[in-house]
């Protein structure tokens, strides 16, 4: 005859608020602090991906204002440098009265000691001596002509390069102007051209002042 068993009354396990993961016990407390935990690195992130973003946009605004900066500076100095160029272009236009005399003092010296190679040769009966080549070969020693083509040659140097420069800085305008005033003197052959010719050249660098400053950029 079979017995019959009564079921074993298992003692019941007080409930503790722990959950069973894979053999693991949590509780609550350390789920929250779970989520804290990846919270704060989330927040982390967004905080260096923020810094990184703003140090990137402030390198550009820095880098926009330094090229604004250097650009400014770059302007000032062109127009200072064209405000320059009108006053030394203005003074050595009007010194070419200068140069005028020094041409017609190097041919009055010229003159002058052609008389004095010629009565040279008067005085020996060689009247048939007085040449240009004989002229020329004097004329180098003699102070006044020597003074004088010095200053000529101060005065075309320094206006060749005045001339220079205002091409280099001014626009089309003046450059024409410049160019219509050195064909009259080619054309002339000396220091002669009409004074509205250069009075020409100073509207123009004046009217040319701003030229192409708003166009610069920077490489």
């Amino acid at each position: 005859m079979i017995e019959e068993r009564k079921p074993t009354d298992q003692p019941q396990k007080p409930q503790t608020g722990l959950r069973q993961t894979d053999g693991i016990q949590t509780s609550p407390f350390d789920r929250f602090k779970s989520i804290e935990l990846q919270v704060a690195l989330f927040t982390s992130l967004l905080a260096f991906i923020g810094a990184i973003v703003g140090t990137l946009i402030s390198g550009s605004i820095q880098q926009s204002q330094w090229k604004t900066n250097v650009r400014f500076e770059y302007q000032k100095a062109i127009l200072q440098k064209r405000i320059d160029l009108i006053d030394k272009a203005s003074a050595i236009l009007n010194r070419t009265d200068s140069a005028k005399w020094y041409e017609i003092e190097m041919e009055l010296h010229k003159e002058e000691l052609g008389y004095k190679v010629k009565g040279a040769a008067l005085q020996q009966g060689k009247p048939q001596s007085i040449t240009q080549d004989t002229v020329s070969d004097k004329r180098d020693n003699f102070a006044g002509f020597k003074e004088a083509q010095l200053s000529l040659v101060t005065f075309n140097s320094e206006f060749a390069a005045t001339m220079t420069m205002v091409r280099l800085y001014f626009g089309p305008r003046t450059r024409n102007a410049v160019d219509s005033l050195m064909k009259e003197l080619k054309e002339a052959n000396k220091w002669e051209f009409k004074p509205a010719t250069g009075l020409k050249i100073l509207e123009e660098m004046t009217n040319e002042l701003d030229y192409g400053l708003d166009d610069l950029k920077l490489h």
